[in-house]
C-alpha cells in the first residue's frame, strides 16, 4: 500500500474517534441562569412572573445528575442547570417568599467524557 494511501485511510479511522471526542466535550447548556435574572427574582413574584424572567417552567435543563436536596417542600420549584440548582420557595398564596442557589463543581473536559463516556469516577 503506497503511504499516501496509508495516511487517508489512517485519517478516515481516526475521523470516528476525533467525532466521538467532540461529541463527548461539548457541555449542552439549555437554560443558564444569570445573576441578572436572580436579581430580578423579588419577593411577591408569581410563578407565572418567576417563569417569565427565567425563561423557563421548573425542570432539568443539564445531562447531569441533580443534586440531593432533601428539604424540598411542596410549594418549592427547582431548574437544575450545568452551573447548579435554582431553588425558588413559595408562600401559601403562591408567591415567591426566597430563592437559593446551589451551585456545582465546574466539570473538566476529562471529567465530562468520562462521564458521557460511561467510565466509572
Amino acid at each position: 500500500m503506497q503511504p499516501t494511501m496509508r495516511a487517508v485511510l489512517g485519517g478516515w479511522a481516526l475521523l470516528p474517534v476525533a467525532g466521538g471526542l467532540f461529541w463527548a466535550s461539548q457541555a449542552t447548556p439549555e437554560l443558564v441562569v444569570t445573576d441578572g435574572m436572580r436579581e430580578q427574582l423579588r419577593p411577591g413574584l408569581s410563578q407565572d412572573e418567576v417563569e417569565a424572567v427565567i425563561g423557563r417552567p421548573p425542570g432539568v435543563y443539564t445531562d447531569r445528575p441533580p443534586p440531593d436536596l432533601t428539604k424540598a417542600g411542596e410549594h418549592t420549584k427547582r431548574w437544575h442547570t450545568d452551573a447548579g440548582t435554582l431553588q425558588l420557595a413559595f408562600d401559601a398564596d403562591r408567591r415567591l417568599a426566597r430563592q437559593s442557589f446551589f451551585p456545582t463543581t465546574p466539570e473538566t473536559f476529562w471529567d465530562r467524557l468520562r462521564r458521557r463516556l460511561n467510565f466509572g469516577g
